[in-house]
């Protein structure tokens, strides 16, 4: 009984919790506060930056199956490949690689948020109304599931963006959409 309304709850927030996690190894990039301006630079800036950091995979000899965040990261710590990235990025505005990197980030996760950060506030509310409301469920294990929720509550709540960096995203939704999706590294 439990699995049945937990399940889908669990598997949104384990697949928002994921997609947010790795967004931790770029964590000592500074918060990037986002304008709309910034995500329009973001999203023109990118093709260019995808063909350069695949000339350079094939230049330093990358290894292909690197995911997405581990590919930017090493580029940002190769003196070469960093300043290449550094000239790619400047024609769009950025101060240098690791600012396209934390804007990034930064447009990834506003991005998440705007597209399921409601839902998933809605979903726990739901999950908990359906846990109290069960009376197959015994008193323990309903305050265990509750005290998960809870936790996972305060999770999504400490990463969530400013308010402004999700608005902010929300007119290139359609385009962030189409690049998260068709890249598979931003995550």
């Amino acid at each position: 009984m439990l699995l049945l309304f937990a399940r889908p709850l669990l598997g949104a927030l384990v697949g928002f919790v994921i997609a947010s996690a790795s967004h931790a190894q770029v964590a000592a990039l500074p918060q990037i506060e986002l304008t709309p301006e910034t995500v329009g630079k973001f999203v023109a800036s990118y093709p260019a930056v995808k063909a350069k950091g695949e000339e350079l995979q094939t230049q330093y000899g990358l290894p292909a199956d690197l995911s997405g965040t581990d590919a930017w990261r090493a580029w940002a710590g190769v003196g070469g490949a960093k300043s290449q990235l550094d000239g790619v990025v400047g024609r769009y505005g950025f101060s240098d690689f690791s600012n396209w990197l934390g804007t990034l980030s930064a447009t990834a996760r506003a991005f998440a948020f705007a597209q399921s950060g409601s839902d998933l506030d809605s979903k726990m509310a739901e999950a908990l109304t359906r846990i109290e409301n069960d009376p197959d469920i015994p008193e323990g294990q309903k305050e265990l599931m509750r005290q998960q929720l809870k936790h996972s509550a305060a999770a999504i709540a400490a990463m969530k963006p400013p308010q402004q960096n999700i608005d902010a995203v929300k007119p290139y939704a359609d385009q962030l959409g189409r690049l998260f999706d068709a890249k598979g590294d931003s995550q």
